[in-house]
């Protein structure tokens, strides 16, 4: 028994180092940058963009970095590039993230940037662990916007600072529902505080002059936006909503969304309750439901910021009431709406009672529609420019 027991164990001690050498790697990286680039695109960032600019476009100016890496026997990058593009009377801040030669091309705003008006956009020195962010100075504002590192479609605006008339420095900083705000002179922090705020991250969600940057703007805007909701009602923050209340039964999507509670049962971690999402009921587990009542603020706040896909419609198309359900409605070309979530072909939506802006409509139409149907964008400007 001991020599067998033995035996397994060289057996084991090789199957661990013959692991270890598949999977071992000589890293190597560099980075190149070329930063505030004007009119003329870098070769790498032109090809990106080749299916997008279209005649009469201006590349006004931008920014880009690139990752290059060899492991052992192969080489690759990393790249991404921010560039201010004029359209017409829109200036449009175009996002190109690109893997081995794949890219993805985003419209993060046509209204961040307005026309006339002096900036420039640049990529920091920066290491490995910074490697997606840029510059945009308008004014008196430098804001620090970087690509979510998940999924690499997303600009998220960081940081504002903002030198003002006596020379001080204030600047705001957002993570994850806190809002952390300082103002310095001389270098020395004079003042400082932060707040659960109700502050968009997505770059999409703002305009350089609606950005507070002053506590007192900061403070105007919470107010105006203090997530409210009745005694039944709470958020749940990027959680499937399930048919069942059991973990391994049908998801209808992963959700951020205002839901109204219907009723709970025992669970084994938490309690599921039965909530609904507009015309969809279905379950989620207590864990992620997210009250006024709780004591995670700053969840209840990034959940309430949180902005949504949005989706324009390709031809009319019908609404239904879940995914190959009944038709309740159509939905007109070029109807602009919200994608609360993807699942199978379908996209669960909300139509507007008004304009489409960052903030969801809750008490919009809900509906499902055909993903085929929809060109969705990571903002209202990115799915009206997508053909």
């Amino acid at each position: 028994m001991r020599r067998m027991m033995a035996v397994l164990m060289v057996l084991m001690a090789l199957a661990a180092c013959a692991r270890a050498e598949l999977y071992a790697y000589d890293y190597d990286s560099t980075y190149n940058v070329c930063a505030n680039f004007d009119g003329e695109l870098p070769q790498d960032v032109a090809s990106a963009l080749e299916g997008f600019l279209r005649e009469g476009d201006e590349v006004i100016c931008g920014a880009r970095k690139r990752k290059c890496y060899v492991r052992k026997d192969r080489e690759g990058w990393d790249a991404s590039a921010l560039v201010a593009v004029r359209r017409g009377e829109d200036i449009l801040l175009v996002h190109a993230s690109g893997v081995n030669g794949a890219w993805d091309v985003t419209v993060e705003s046509d209204s961040f940037l307005a026309d006339g008006e002096a900036f420039s956009i640049t990529t920091p020195p920066q290491d490995e662990g910074t490697l997606l962010s840029y510059c945009i100075a308008v004014g008196d504002t430098v804001y620090t916007v970087i690509r979510q590192t998940s999924g690499g479609k997303r600009l998220w605006l960081t940081q504002a600072e903002r030198t003002l008339a006596d020379g001080s420095v204030f600047t705001l900083t957002c993570v994850n529902g806190r809002a952390i705000w300082r103002t310095a002179r001389d270098g020395e922090a004079a003042e400082s505080g932060a707040y659960d705020a109700v502050l968009p991250r997505r770059l999409a969600a703002w305009t350089a002059g609606a950005y507070p940057k002053s506590e007192a703007e900061l403070q105007a805007f919470m107010a105006a936006h203090a997530p409210a909701l009745e005694a039944d009602e709470a958020y749940i923050c990027g959680v499937n909503l399930r048919e069942r209340a059991t973990g391994d039964s049908r998801s209808w999507g992963r959700y951020t969304a205002r839901v109204r509670i219907l009723s709970r049962e025992p669970g084994k971690q938490a309690p599921w309750f039965h909530v609904q999402v507009g015309n969809l009921d279905g379950w989620v587990s207590g864990m992620y439901l997210v009250t006024p009542n709780g004591e995670e603020t700053d969840r209840l706040c990034a959940a309430a910021a949180h902005v949504h896909d949005a989706a324009r419609a390709r031809t009319q198309t019908g609404l239904y009431d879940r995914p190959g359900g009944a038709q309740t409605g159509t939905v007109p070309e070029g109807t602009l709406v919200h994608v609360l979530a993807e699942a199978d072909g379908w996209l669960h939506v909300i139509l507007p009672r008004a304009e489409l802006t960052w903030e969801t409509d809750w008490d919009g139409t809900y509906g499902f529609v055909k993903a085929q149907d929809m060109a969705v964008g990571v903002c209202k400007a990115d799915a009206v420019w997508r053909e």
